[in-house]
């Protein structure tokens, strides 16, 4: 039996999308792609990650450093997604 942080598929798409949209994305494209409700509600996720430094606040409106994030967002997921063996604790 595997326990799965509640986060765990935030930090999987999250991770995906840092790889996929290089060098930057814009927080409301990541709000719409992983309902989040609010582009405030994303970033405060982002920054409750750790990646204070990956929002940029730019003319078109704030955008994550995807290109930097990547590997940010790949450890949380490996972290979340690790594996507890249940039975055998037992």
């Amino acid at each position: 039996m595997q326990i799965v942080s509640p986060d765990a598929s935030l930090y999987r798409s999250l991770a995906d999308h840092a790889y996929r949209f290089r060098p930057d994305v814009k927080v409301s494209f990541l709000t719409q792609e992983l309902s989040f409700g609010e582009d405030q509600l994303c970033a405060q996720f982002i920054c409750d990650c750790g990646g204070d430094e990956l929002l940029e606040n730019r003319g078109d409106g704030v955008r994550f450093l995807s290109g930097k994030g990547a590997q940010l967002f790949e450890a949380a997921k490996q972290k979340a997604f690790r594996g507890i063996d249940i039975k055998g604790q037992i």
